[in-house]
């Protein structure tokens, strides 16, 4: 079997009251989690464009990448697939949140306490850390 190998960014934006902006988001006709907005780079882009597209695309938010805060890598698929999210902490510089009424896979964006945030049922529970890191 050949290796796939993904990389994509990720948004950590937190607005003046310490919270950050997460999205509820899965494949249709499955169960929804939280997560940070983020995607797959695509052709072209660098890793910062990637997070500043994907959280205008999904939020409603124009961010721009203040600075890399990470990486997260790994396996999956049975080791098939691996993958590494860089996490950039990001300001927002315009738009507000909206979720797109024709995407099924957004069902809901919103800003989050930290302490809100780790009772949420996450796609991937270690977000709360990189927040954290964040929030120092």
């Amino acid at each position: 079997m050949e290796m796939s190998n993904w990389q994509g960014a990720g948004a950590i934006c937190l607005n003046a009251e310490g919270k950050v902006l997460l999205v509820r988001q899965g494949p249709p006709d499955e169960e929804k989690k939280w997560s940070v907005p983020s995607a797959g780079l695509e052709q072209g882009e660098s890793m910062e464009q990637t997070c500043s597209r994907e959280c205008l695309e999904v939020t409603g938010v124009e961010v721009e990448p203040v600075k890399e805060i990470g990486v997260r890598d790994g396996l999956y698929e049975d080791g098939a697939v691996s993958f590494k999210l860089h996490y950039f902490l990001v300001k927002q510089v315009g738009g507000k949140i909206v979720v797109a009424e024709n995407d099924p896979w957004i069902a809901e964006v919103a800003w989050k306490t930290v302490e809100e945030m780790e009772k949420l049922d996450l796609a991937y529970p270690d977000e709360v850390e990189w927040v954290r890191r964040c929030l120092v």
